[in-house]
């Protein structure tokens, strides 16, 4: 081969991997700086988004405080209350009292400790799942 073509396929070739590795450089470039501008376009947007939210979440609490403050809800709350207080409560609340005494009166007694993860109740006798 020639000293000329050789000097031109050196040429050809360096020239070649500088325009590769030149090209790789502006991508990588290109794109971290895609993704940054991206990333603080997201971040504004949810910033302004979570700026409204807050707002709307306010509103919605000064309404529901007001709504719970006024005297008619109180008078209704305290009618409905007087209406449920009957004889049958106390049944009620004498069988969970009576079932709250038998938990605490086994609970420190429970040799398998994963029973009460997985659900099981000596009180009812069997687990949540029916086994």
């Amino acid at each position: 081969m020639k000293f000329s073509n050789k000097l031109s396929l050196a040429v050809f070739l360096s020239g070649a991997i500088v325009l590769i590795i030149s090209s790789l450089t502006i991508y990588k470039l290109n794109y971290n700086f895609t993704i940054q501008s991206q990333f603080k376009q997201v971040e504004s947007i949810a910033n302004e988004v979570s700026e409204d939210i807050n707002q709307q979440l306010h509103e919605k609490i000064k309404t529901a405080l007001t709504l719970a403050n006024t005297p008619l809800i109180k008078e209704s709350l305290e009618k409905s209350n007087f209406a449920f207080n009957n004889p049958l409560d106390e049944k009620i609340k004498a069988s969970i009292k009576r079932l709250d005494e038998k938990w605490k009166s086994i609970q420190g007694k429970a040799s398998n400790e994963k029973s009460f993860v997985f659900g099981s109740s000596p009180i009812l006798g069997y687990n949540i799942f029916g086994l």
